[in-house]
């Protein structure tokens, strides 16, 4: 799992609390959406995000292939007619008087026909067509699966983003207070001349970046918010406001389960390593499927056709009866030479078996990957969320002791200024290493087939 997502996890939530404000000065408050949970969100995202859609679509197609390998096992039935009308040109015949009896004729005729076709044997080709398209439709199935469980881990990183946002922007409103505390200390003690006019100008340059901070800060709560919202597929019209559960430091130090436990259940559990397992069988079968080629075909057909023409003195109906022409045959064919396109087919089939193989192992060997470097972000997260509690300890002491100093006028403006900025920097922090802690923590009990819950 990257640092990066949980460094850019800044910036929070101030927009509930003023959104109960808002209603309040409408003569007729519309009534709110309540917050979504976390639960409420992956439940919404399972069943109306695009890329989950997508996957079932696929899933869709699998099932329809699959049923049309098998209907190839059936007997083909066809029927064909045919209508034509012809003229045939005639030696004159002339009689006693000169006259012309007959110069031609035109005729009308139709034919109509049944026949049928099944394969008898193919060389096993259409069983392990079958066999290789449920194996498809299965590992389709699958992709759904997986489809479900990438959109999740999505939304639980996006809703810690929003927590970890909603917490700074609190860390940088308190930036703000300080600063505004500061500022207004030093210009009574400059009142009182007891500091010079350019310590306020370094706490009023403090105050201007902090609240610069708070700014961007409760920007980037709102960018956050946007990407949640899209994730869950929701419209520009949809109010959207988060709850905010509360994370105790017990839930932070939790024990961490390792990595042979949690990567042994996951590869029981999470679809990508047994879909990668089914499709080296769905080659396999492919394979045995392309060698059918290699062994002789056999077939059977049956056919009854009829006709009738006009001009011969006799009804239609009787015509349909007497042409009636019914038969039954059986084919074989023996493949000699094809231009080796069967010896291709199966090598090529082969080599996807082999793809196939090295996909499954690699599939195995991400998922390892990331459950490692969950391991070792909980692990790093908790031991830093121990030192920032103590660091914290001493940077508030540390700053309390330099507001002291500053008013006695034992320091100066920059000396606070950097005290402050290191508690403030301890804060950050320690809330950083909690919602690593946290995050971590989450996705590995995900992985091991537990509900993601806050």
């Amino acid at each position: 799992m990257s640092h990066n997502l949980l460094l850019s996890l800044a910036l929070a939530a101030v927009a509930t609390a003023a959104a109960p404000h808002a209603a309040q000065a409408q003569t007729q408050p519309a009534p709110a959406a309540a917050p979504w949970t976390l639960e409420a969100c992956i439940e919404h995202a399972r069943a109306n995000n695009l890329q989950v859609q997508s996957a079932q679509i696929s899933a869709e197609a699998g099932e329809i292939e699959l049923e049309a390998a098998k209907a190839a096992r059936y007997p083909t039935l066809s029927f064909s007619s045919g209508q034509n009308v012809s003229h045939q040109s005639a030696i004159k015949l002339i009689n006693d008087y000169g006259e012309i009896v007959s110069d031609g004729s035109f005729s009308y005729g139709g034919s109509y026909g049944i026949g049928s076709t099944t394969s008898i044997y193919q060389g096993g080709r259409l069983r392990n067509t079958i066999r290789q398209q449920e194996r498809r439709a299965e590992s389709s199935r699958l992709g759904v699966e997986k489809s479900i469980n990438d959109i999740t881990v999505s939304i639980v990183q996006a809703y810690l983003q929003i927590m970890y946002a909603a917490e700074t922007v609190e860390i940088n409103r308190r930036a703000v207070s300080l600063a505004e505390q500061q500022a207004d200390r030093a210009r009574r003690m400059m009142d009182e001349g007891a500091v010079a006019r350019t310590e306020v100008a370094q706490m009023l340059s403090q105050l201007g970046s902090a609240r610069y901070d708070l700014t961007t800060a409760q920007n980037n709560l709102a960018q956050y918010k946007l990407q949640l919202k899209q994730l869950l597929e929701l419209g520009p019209e949809a109010q959207f406001e988060v709850t905010f559960p509360e994370i105790g430091d017990d839930e932070v130090l939790r024990i961490i389960p390792s990595v042979e436990e949690v990567y042994a259940a996951a590869v029981e559990s999470m679809p990508e390593t047994r879909q990668a397992e089914i499709l080296i069988e769905a080659s396999e079968y492919a394979e045995r499927a392309a060698r059918a080629a290699f062994y002789p075909q056999v077939s059977l057909s049956a056919n009854v056709s009829t006709g009738h023409q006009s001009g011969l003195g006799t009804s239609m109906g009787s015509q349909l009866g007497q042409k009636l022409n019914e038969s039954i045959g059986l084919s074989l064919s023996v493949p000699i030479f094809n231009g080796k396109s069967a010896r291709t087919s199966v090598r090529q089939a082969r080599l996807n078996t082999r793809q196939a193989e090295i996909d499954s192992r690699n599939a195995r060997k991400e998922l390892l990957s990331t459950i490692e470097s969950l391991h070792r972000d909980a692990v790093a997260a908790q031991a830093n969320f121990t030192a920032a509690e103590q660091k914290l300890a001493y940077a508030e002491e540390s700053y309390r002791l330099a507001v002291a100093s500053f008013e006695q006028g034992k320091n100066n403006a920059v000396e606070l200024n950097t005290e402050k900025n290191n508690y403030l920097a301890a804060l950050s922090a320690r809330l950083q290493a909690k919602y690593q802690s946290v995050l971590a923590a989450r996705l590995l009990a995900f992985y091991r087939g537990e509900p993601v819950t806050l």
